[in-house]
């Protein structure tokens, strides 16, 4: 509130007329302290509304997961009966089966290796079509660092007890090379000939230059890693199914993120407000205590998840029939507090079992095949009439936004009353006590001047 900036409240009267103006004041401020209270009511409802409108997103995600195509769509794996002899992995779909691979010998790449003179002049090193020059004076060690450097050089470098020695880039036959160079002397007895990697199929022999096979198994990469001299390594391709552990993963998910929103939910339900809120912590308690539309909401989730899906066969149109429901009662026979409240319970044993009996059964049911509705359709177009751009959920927040601008405004016109009143009472005061000082002043005079009458007739 704008005040004078010096006040010398009750120099005539004696009141402290400080303190009245601000009790004055201070009970025409009652009304604006309701607003505030008002207001966090206002905030906290908001606010907990749009908690709720992200769990019902949240829900809504987890169902498109579990009805997408790519969830459902059939996969291949491939596994090695000795991945340590031979690994496989897949690059495209695969032939189911099973491939015996036996390999005789590991393709390797060619190493040579020279006594080194540092060169008195500049000199060329020429290895196969790629030259590069040495400046004089260059060591062994500056020398591989100048080949291993060149993206173009067919071999790597490196310094062994003051030898060079020059390992191919490539393995295999094709990266055959010779070095040569006036500075280079060639240890033969240390020669290491490349070799192609030499293996079986199905008992087809192969040659490869490189470990690395991607062109004898359709779809499939083999990384050939040693030797079998007895045992041939199975390669087995499985035939192309839906990924069930994936499914139960985005299942997971879902159950996850409905017991979230039920808590949620359930939470701000039960939460009891205060009756007489003297704070804002007071006033934002219980903000959507008993809503009724919160209620529907969770009503309406419930008999969707629990009633048949119509058009579906009787043993598989019920979510409970692949191991999603409220749970069974407890040993007493009295349903669990988490059935109670409506949260889902997911019996992976029993989704096993369906899934075993019947893949498409239970793929229709939860909506996954294209036109077969299931239960994520029909709870994803409920949940999308609660959250998304001007669904029931988002109404209500612009609702509240406008009740806050409503109340922001009234707070705001009361800020400028008290203004007023304020520069108002103190003026009054001020008048007041001035009036009072002439009072006195004029009462002094009188005074004085009886003294003096008084005075001159004893005289």
């Amino acid at each position: 509130m704008a005040g004078p900036l010096f006040t010398f409240g009750g120099l005539a009267s004696g009141l402290d007329t400080n303190s009245i103006i601000q009790q004055l004041l201070a009970i025409e401020r009652q009304p604006r302290a309701r607003l505030e209270l008002q207001q966090a009511r206002l905030d906290a409802r908001k606010q907990a509304l749009g908690q709720v409108e992200a769990r019902v997103i949240a829900v809504r995600d987890a169902l498109e997961a579990l009805r997408s195509a790519a969830t459902w769509a059939p996969v291949q794996t491939v596994t090695s009966s000795n991945a340590q002899t031979v690994s496989a992995t897949l690059n495209g779909a695969a032939g189911p089966g099973g491939y015996q691979v036996n390999v005789t010998q590991l393709a390797r790449a060619e190493q040579r290796t020279y006594s080194y003179s540092s060169p008195s002049s500049d000199s060329a090193l020429t290895i196969g079509s790629w030259t590069t020059t040495v400046a004089a004076g260059t060591s062994a060690d500056q020398l591989a660092a100048q080949i291993n450097a060149d993206a173009n050089a067919p071999v790597y470098a490196v310094v062994v007890q003051g030898k060079l020695v020059l390992s191919s880039r490539t393995t295999g036959s094709g990266g055959a090379f010779t070095a040569s160079a006036s500075f280079l002397v060639e240890d033969t007895s240390a020669a290491r000939p490349a070799q192609d990697a030499q293996f079986t199929v199905d008992g087809t022999s192969y040659v490869r230059q490189s470990n690395r096979v991607d062109d004898v198994i359709a779809g499939v990469v083999l990384e050939l890693r040693a030797t079998t001299p007895t045992t041939p390594v199975t390669i087995t391709v499985s035939p192309p199914a839906v990924d069930r552990a994936a499914v139960k993963q985005r299942l997971r998910a879902f159950v996850d993120a409905y017991n979230q929103l039920v808590d949620l939910v359930r939470s701000d339900l039960s939460e009891t407000p205060v009756k007489d809120p003297r704070t804002t912590a007071d006033a934002r308690k219980g903000a959507l205590y008993a809503d009724s539309g919160l209620r529907d909401m969770l009503d309406s989730l419930r008999r969707l998840i629990a009633d048949p899906v119509a058009g579906l066969p009787t043993n598989r149109d019920e979510l409970a029939e692949i191991g999603i429901s409220t749970g069974a009662a407890s040993g007493s026979g009295t349903p669990s507090p988490d059935a109670v409240a409506g949260k889902l319970r997911f019996d992976e044993a029993a989704f096993d079992a369906a899934f075993d009996a019947d893949p498409q059964g239970v793929q229709r049911l939860l909506g996954a095949l294209t036109g077969s509705g299931g239960v994520s359709q029909r709870l994803a177009d409920a949940l999308a009439a609660y959250a998304g751009p001007g669904a029931v959920l988002d109404q209500r927040q612009s609702g509240v936004d406008a009740e806050l601008s409503f109340v922001r405004d009234r707070m705001t016109a009361i800020d400028r009353r008290l203004e007023l009143r304020e520069q108002q009472l103190r003026a009054q005061f001020t008048a007041m006590e001035q009036a009072l000082a002439a009072v006195q002043s004029q009462g002094s005079w009188l005074q004085s001047q009886l003294n003096g009458l008084l005075g001159s007739q004893r005289s």
